[in-house]
């Protein structure tokens, strides 16, 4: 199989429309091996059927009817909710960009992009030496609250606040 010159060696099937021979929620196959062998896309568990699979950087990544987005690093053995920041939860089509971006399309809220990348950490003795970060007060968090600190050095400071779906609700810089 190919795409316009590019060799496809991962190839999954969709059999949510037809009479499959399982009645659980395993809904597809797919193959490693250019098609020589097809597998059972264990999906288990889910708990939504799943309408677009993607390959990327060894994991199968798998968008759900009303589940979202879930990853495998094992070839299905098991899977890890990727929903960060996705707020419609019904996908209806999913791809993996070659640069390792994840376009998700859903039902109600247009196209999700995830970067699939990991990130750059730097090891914290490296970086900036030791810090503290304190307790704010109140908590919970308001427009009041104190965010105490202590850096044991001069550097610049970023600091994020998140809430709880890991959406970015504020940032401040400090020289």
């Amino acid at each position: 199989m190919t795409n316009y010159g590019t060799i496809i060696r991962n190839v999954f099937a969709n059999l949510h429309n037809y009479n499959y021979p399982q009645q659980d929620s395993s809904t597809g196959l797919y193959s490693y091996d250019d098609g020589a062998t097809w597998l059972d896309l264990n999906v288990n568990g889910l708990g939504s059927r799943v309408n677009s699979i993607n390959f990327y950087s060894g994991d199968i990544f798998v968008g759900t009817d009303s589940s979202g987005v879930f990853f495998s690093s094992d070839f299905g053995g098991n899977w890890v909710n990727a929903n960060l920041g996705l707020s419609d939860e019904k996908i209806k089509g999913m791809i993996v960009h070659r640069d390792g971006f994840l376009f998700c399309g859903t039902e109600n809220e247009g196209i999700f992009i995830a970067d699939l990348n990991p990130l750059n950490i730097n090891d914290i003795n490296s970086a900036s030496g030791t810090f503290s970060l304190y307790q704010n007060y109140p908590n919970p968090f308001n427009s009041t609250t104190i965010i105490n600190y202590a850096i044991h050095r001069e550097s610049h400071v970023i600091l994020e606040v998140y809430n709880l779906l890991a959406k970015k609700l504020r940032i401040w810089s400090m020289k």
